[in-house]
């Protein structure tokens, strides 16, 4: 399995470099290098590409905080007896433990690229 680019993801906004296409409002950089393009001429609308910038820059961020929290909600639920467990897993915080989960697969596994 391959490992996303380490290091900070900064948002620039409309990249005026030689190369850039104009219509470009938003790169993804881990230092010197772009690893994301959102295009501006596109149907969305360019506070919607920002904010997926956005959202894209915090990825890592994002993927280590529901690590930690998977850790510590499967401490927690497998320090219950079994009859807390199954009346756990009726209940809000089980089906978020599980969201958690699905959350690290799709960003970890593979088998959600698109293929090409």
């Amino acid at each position: 399995m391959a490992k996303h680019t380490q290091g900070e993801w900064l948002i620039e906004r409309n990249p005026k470099n030689w190369y850039s296409n104009p219509d470009m409002p938003c790169r993804i950089w881990v230092g010197a290098d772009v690893i994301c393009e959102l295009e501006g001429h596109t149907r969305i609308r360019k506070e919607t590409l920002e904010a997926n910038a956005r959202l894209i820059a915090a990825a890592p961020e994002l993927l280590e905080a529901c690590k930690k929290a998977n850790i510590e909600l499967t401490v927690y639920f497998n320090n219950l007896n079994k009859k807390e467990q199954e009346r756990w897993k009726t209940t809000d915080f089980y089906s978020t433990m599980q969201e958690v989960k699905q959350a690290i697969a799709k960003a970890e596994q593979e088998r959600h690229l698109i293929k090409s």
